[in-house]
């Protein structure tokens, strides 16, 4: 099983504020989406036309630069497939 992709998404306290900067390094909106009756996006997947890409999402708590954590966003053709093979491999979930 390949992985087609892996996308870092961080946790940010504005995800507009958040598009705009990363314009700015080149990235352009791929894709984003807004709560029901929400008025901004609270995640959104960011690209370039080089490839690079990124996921910010609107965090839950306050955001401490010191403490912050990036998640990866996999992507597979069979999940199930994919988790079997690792847990083969010996990985396990916390």
């Amino acid at each position: 099983m390949k992985i087609r992709s892996l996308v870092p998404m961080a946790f940010v306290s504005s995800v507009p504020r958040s598009i705009a900067f990363y314009a700015k390094l080149g990235f352009e909106g791929g894709n984003s989406h807004t709560a029901e009756g929400g008025t901004e996006p609270v995640r959104a997947w960011l690209r370039t036309r080089d490839r690079a890409q990124r996921m910010v999402a609107k965090a839950s708590e306050p955001v401490d630069p010191k403490a912050q954590a990036v998640l990866y966003d996999v992507s597979c053709d069979d999940v199930a497939e994919l988790r079997r093979q690792l847990v083969d491999a010996g990985v396990r979930q916390p």
